[in-house]
């Protein structure tokens, strides 16, 4: 009996041992779980402020013309709780029409201590520093030429700074902040018989800018119309290369990387499209693609996918090129030729590119097929380039027409969404086709979207989307337009005309 008793104490001490053991792997696993369930909240504000240094980061530069390979042209800005709210600056006025030379080229915006900054220059040969929330002129660079084209911003060695080229022959570098001069490079000496020159956006990458530039010396004696694609190194200004592209005017160069290599597309305005690989050492040449007619702008880059080239031009057509063999994928016609560049976004998960043409229509269409998504005519010829964003969830582009209006349509259907006057040309007529207008972005604030356009009135104008503004219009397509020609044609036959008969009998 007692042997049995012992042995049953013994089972209740083991039974005991293992009841502690399992208690102490529940308290343990529960206590993990509260040390996770405590981590969850630092993770998640930790993953919220990586999106917002990433949201700013997109607001930090802009390498190329129109911010992006894809063509956007959207920032997003951390504006605090301040909104962007209706705005006209107007700089230094040049009257004087001259052929290639628009008022004001096209914008391009950074953040600077926490505020949306638009750089922008013009036919008035200054470049501005417009504070969007301030309303005011941060600071401004007069040059010796006419800047025709965007500046594109670049951080270098832990500074944000501005980089552009004038017809005075020279690119500026200067800090984003203050304006204040990092340095300035002369690419062209001068001579007596010499043209203008055409400097276009530059773009950086890797700590070296590339920059385009066409001269025309008119000597009877060394006539000749040469293009360089030039090289500098970002920090120093000091050239590093300087590659032959055409014995005629080209546009600004849009890269992207591919792999491990870096690949720019420059067009000629003769229809020529070059791709070439770049570093610091150099330029090799890739492939070239002949377009059908001239062309003005520079493509638009989508790389999400298959990497397509789109680029337009006046013979009217839309093409997609295969960006890293040259080969055409497809192309579509509009109803007249095409000035400005196209632009790339995603609307309900479907990749889709914009184009307007001077058939006063703005165009959709599927990347991978050209399908046209859908048509939506407008007041007038348009005349910029697309800007592609988002507000609020939805989808949106905005254009610029010769009807002097800036447009919004939806993305996903084209249909209107809102209207803006941007004021009749400084001249009295203007020549199609032959300036590249300025073009509109978008830049997001606390409280919506505001759209900068520097319009041919001499204005540089800040469209909020929301609330009111002294600059909405009633938006309309040219169907309204014709609409309003049929009323008018019936009231002069019907009612006018009758009467001005009935006078003379």
């Amino acid at each position: 009996m007692m042997a049995r008793a012992g042995m049953n104490d013994k089972r209740r001490q083991r039974r005991a041992a293992l009841q502690r053991e399992c208690q102490m792997g529940v308290d343990q696993k529960t206590g993990g779980r509260r040390a996770v369930g405590a981590f969850v909240p630092w993770l998640l504000m930790g993953l919220f402020v990586l999106a917002s240094q990433r949201a700013v980061a997109q607001a930090d530069v802009w390498p190329m013309q129109r911010g992006t390979p894809a063509g956007d042209a959207a920032v997003m800005c951390a504006t605090g709780s301040a909104g962007l709210s209706d705005w006209a600056f107007r700089g230094r006025m040049r009257q004087v029409f001259q052929a290639g030379v628009p008022v004001w080229g096209s914008p391009a915006c950074v953040l600077v201590d926490g505020q949306p900054v638009v750089l922008i220059g013009g036919g008035d040969q200054t470049m501005y520093a417009l504070d969007l929330l301030a309303h005011r002129r941060r600071w401004s660079k007069i040059t010796n030429g006419s800047i025709v084209d965007a500046p594109c911003i670049a951080r270098v060695q832990g500074q944000q700074v501005v980089f552009w080229g004038s017809s005075d022959r020279f690119i500026y570098a200067c800090r984003a902040d203050d304006g204040e001069a990092l340095w300035t490079r002369e690419l062209i000496p001068p001579t007596n018989t010499q043209a203008e020159p055409s400097l276009l956006t530059p773009f950086y990458d890797g700590e070296t800018l590339y920059i385009t530039c066409f001269l025309y010396d008119k000597a009877w004696t060394r006539n000749k119309q040469e293009a360089y694609l030039f090289a500098l190194d970002a920090a120093t200004g000091r050239t590093l290369w300087r590659q032959e592209l055409a014995h005629g005017p080209v546009n600004a160069p849009i890269g992207c990387r591919l792999g491990d290599e870096l690949l720019l597309y420059v067009p000629a305005r003769k229809g020529m499209l070059q791709a070439f690989r770049v570093s610091r050492a150099g330029a090799t040449p890739v492939w070239s693609f002949q377009m059908p007619h001239e062309v003005m702008a520079s493509p638009a880059v989508w790389t999400n996918d298959a990497p397509t080239l789109f680029l337009g031009s006046k013979f009217g057509d839309l093409l997609a090129i295969d960006a890293r063999t040259g080969v055409k994928r497809w192309h579509r016609m509009t109803g007249n030729w095409i000035d400005n560049n196209a632009c790339c976004g995603r609307v309900g998960g479907q990749a889709a590119v914009f184009v307007g043409s001077n058939d006063y229509s703005l165009y959709a269409l599927r990347i991978d097929t050209g399908e046209v998504l859908w048509r939506s005519p407008l007041g007038g010829e348009v005349y910029s380039a697309p800007c592609w964003f988002e507000d609020g969830g939805r989808a949106l582009v905005a254009v610029a027409c010769l009807d002097d209006r800036l447009y919004v349509v939806d993305a996903k259907t084209g249909a209107l969404t809102a209207s803006f006057h941007t004021g009749p040309p400084t001249w009295d007529k203007i020549a199609k086709g032959e300036t590249l207008w300025s073009s509109p972005i978008a830049v997001h604030g606390a409280e919506g979207v505001a759209i900068v356009h520097g319009s041919y009135d001499g204005a540089v104008y800040t469209f909020p989307l929301t609330g009111d503004s002294q600059f909405r219009a009633i938006a309309q397509g040219n169907a309204g337009v014709w609409m309003g020609l049929v009323v008018v044609a019936v009231v002069f036959c019907g009612v006018i005309l009758p009467v001005l008969l009935a006078r003379r009998r």
